[in-house]
């Protein structure tokens, strides 16, 4: 009896854990697909874009001011793709890599699963030129 009640949790587990990948990866699908109308969802309004500059300084970019030019850009789009997912409980990190006509970037999403779902917290990013 005890053996059918531990594999039972077992599998809730399993199952709330599936569940929460899935959650965190269609997040993260809207910024893969350059999806707009997701991102506006997925994205919180207070969060931030942080990179570096040319000389090295840590330049922030606000996530609004970040869909205002997504929405503005009218050039071909990068080709992103996912390399990586991690999620623990609430918490998920995404490596992305969008190659375009600048050159590859490197993005890490930061996302937290909250009450409505999960959100986008923040991204980093790394670009480097052709």
């Amino acid at each position: 009896m005890r053996t059918l009640l531990l594999l039972t949790l077992l599998a809730a587990g399993l199952a709330a854990a599936d569940a929460d990948r899935d959650g965190a990866l269609r997040a993260v699908n809207f910024y893969v697909e350059s999806d707009l109308a997701g991102l506006r969802q997925v994205f919180l309004p207070s969060a931030n874009l942080y990179f570096p500059n040319d000389k090295g300084e840590l330049q922030i970019l606000p996530g609004p001011e970040f869909l205002d030019r997504v929405a503005k850009s009218t050039g071909p789009k990068a080709q992103r793709k996912l390399l990586s997912l991690d999620v623990v409980g609430r918490l998920a990190a995404a490596k992305v890599s969008a190659v375009g006509s600048n050159g590859v970037v490197t993005d890490y999403l930061t996302l937290i699963k909250l009450a409505d779902g999960w959100k986008i917290v923040s991204k980093t990013f790394s670009a480097e030129k052709p």
